[in-house]
C-alpha cells in the first residue's frame, strides 16, 4: 500500500505548521538556557573575576594620584577605608556629593581614609578644573589613565561605586549607585567600630 502524495498546497501548509511549532520551541529553549545561566550562583573563580567581593580582601593596585605620587588600598591597611569610583561628568556622583562631604568629614577625622578613583579616564586637568569650585570628600584622588583598574581588575559597571573596607583590608560593603548622607553615615559608623 502506498501513501497518497500530498498536493503542493498541503505540503506548504505542513511546513508552515512545523515552523510555527519549531521557532517558538527554539525561542523557549534559548530563553530557558539564558535564565539558567543568569540565575545560577557564581563560582568562586567567577566571583574573583567579577571584581571586589564582600567578605574578601580588596584587590590590590597602585595608581597615580592627582598630587603626582602613587597610592593604592594596601598602603592604608590598618585604617578603615572608603574607596569610591566616581567621575567628573557623573550626575549621580554630583547628587550625592553634599551628603558624602558631610558624612566623610567625621570618618576622616577618626582615622578613616577616603580614596576617590576617577573612573571615566578623564585627564588630570579636567579633574583639577572640576575640583576648583567644589569641596573635596576624598583624602586622595587616584587616576586610572588606561582603565586597567576600573574596567579590568574591578569591573566597575556604573558610577558611583562605593566600597567600604575594614582595617584588615576586607570588603564589608559594595554599593553601586547614589547613596544618601544617612547611608554613608551608617556605613562609616560600621567601619569605625
Amino acid at each position: 500500500m502506498s501513501t497518497p502524495s500530498l498536493s503542493p498546497q498541503r505540503l506548504a501548509i505542513r511546513r508552515a505548521r512545523r515552523r510555527l511549532f519549531i521557532w517558538p520551541l527554539c525561542f523557549l529553549i534559548a530563553v530557558s538556557t539564558i535564565l539558567f545561566l543568569l540565575m545560577r550562583p557564581a563560582s568562586p573563580t567567577e566571583q574573583q573575576a567579577a571584581g571586589p567581593v564582600v567578605g574578601q580582601v580588596v584587590p590590590g593596585f597602585t595608581l597615580p594620584t592627582l598630587a603626582g605620587t602613587r597610592a593604592g588600598p594596601s598602603q592604608f591597611r590598618g585604617h578603615p577605608l572608603f574607596l569610591q569610583f566616581w567621575a567628573v561628568n557623573c550626575t549621580s556622583c554630583a547628587h550625592e556629593r553634599l551628603g558624602l562631604l558631610k558624612a566623610s568629614a567625621p570618618f576622616v577625622r577618626q582615622g578613616g581614609i577616603a580614596l576617590g578613583v576617577d573612573a571615566y579616564l578623564e585627564t588630570p586637568g579636567m579633574v583639577r578644573a572640576y575640583l576648583k569650585s567644589r569641596r573635596e570628600p576624598y583624602t586622595t584622588i587616584l587616576l586610572d589613565p588606561n582603565g586597567a583598574v576600573v574596567f579590568g581588575k574591578y569591573h566597575v559597571i556604573g558610577v558611583p561605586t562605593s566600597l567600604f573596607i575594614d582595617r584588615q583590608g576586607i570588603v564589608r560593603r559594595v554599593v553601586i549607585g547614589e547613596m544618601s548622607e544617612r547611608s554613608f553615615q551608617d556605613a562609616f559608623r560600621q567601619l569605625l567600630k
